[in-house]
């Protein structure tokens, strides 16, 4: 069975770190992490991945950019993507009609089942 690849786009340095030992850990999946939506898009031209992680607190300007980046490239659209939102958020989700939105990751994340909400998302059990 190959690695699965996920990248983290969260602008909170800590949370990006902690979500990444604990998918790490539990499954040994390779995961990378991105400060910005800009910096994510870059990343997901640059390699294949098996999946996103989307902190929906990054600016709207970020996530315009990584938006558009996925919506627009044939190598991203199909990629599969899980938003991670605090309970309270107001979630728009026409902004994400043309997205590969597999789910989404209430906050506070539980990093104790996180990989397990991951991969039953993604239906990698």
């Amino acid at each position: 069975m190959t690695t699965k690849c996920i990248l983290i786009i969260d602008e909170e340095k800590n949370q990006s770190t902690t979500i990444k030992a604990a998918l790490e850990k539990k499954e040994s999946w390779l995961v990378l992490i991105a400060a910005s939506g800009k910096e994510g898009s870059l990343v997901v031209q640059s390699r294949p991945l098996d999946g996103i992680l989307v902190d929906l607190s990054i600016s709207e300007i970020d996530k315009s950019v990584l938006f558009n980046t996925l919506q627009h490239s044939p190598d991203t659209q199909q990629i599969p993507i899980i938003l991670l939102t605090t309970k309270v958020q107001k979630i728009n989700l026409n902004q994400f009609v043309n997205l590969n939105v597999a789910g989404i990751i209430s906050k506070p994340l539980e990093f104790l089942k996180l990989a397990e909400q991951v991969a039953k998302i993604l239906d990698w059990l």
